[in-house]
């Protein structure tokens, strides 16, 4: 994805313990991504990071929908979304990501969110996905 600063968040210099953000995340934000799960959308963001005891908690709401190709006819098909998803984050010497606490190094202070909430909406999308009027498959 190409970096843009809008998503990034500054850690290092966070002036309050409590700070929010919000993002309509559109066609552009999904068509930036370079992965293939989801192109078109419309989800409404939000992050709230709270400075804890040595780390932030980072919690992303995350609602909207999705337009994805039915699994049996290819036609646009809408897949409504809706998540909560909490991970921690803490300043050190270089770069972690073990799935729930992202180190960010000292030296950037800075933390990029899109990835982290492009894979939270990836993850929501069923395995299958088929409008109501073309029926299940034959078993």
């Amino acid at each position: 994805m190409e970096k843009s600063s809008q998503y990034v968040i500054d850690l290092r210099n966070q002036q309050t313990d409590q700070a929010t953000y919000e993002w309509k995340l559109d066609d552009q934000f999904f068509s930036a991504v370079e992965a293939t799960a989801v192109h078109k959308g419309t989800v409404n963001a939000m992050l709230t990071v709270r400075r804890t005891a040595g780390a932030f908690e980072l919690r992303f709401r995350l609602k909207g929908v999705l337009t994805l190709p039915c699994d049996r006819c290819l036609e646009d098909l809408e897949q409504p979304i809706e998540t909560e998803e909490t991970i921690k984050a803490k300043l050190g010497d270089e770069y972690d990501d073990d799935g729930e606490l992202v180190t960010v190094p000292y030296t950037e202070g800075a933390l990029d969110v899109s990835w982290l909430m492009y894979e939270f909406i990836a993850l929501q999308i069923p395995m299958r996905h088929v409008h109501a009027w073309c029926g299940e498959a034959p078993s």
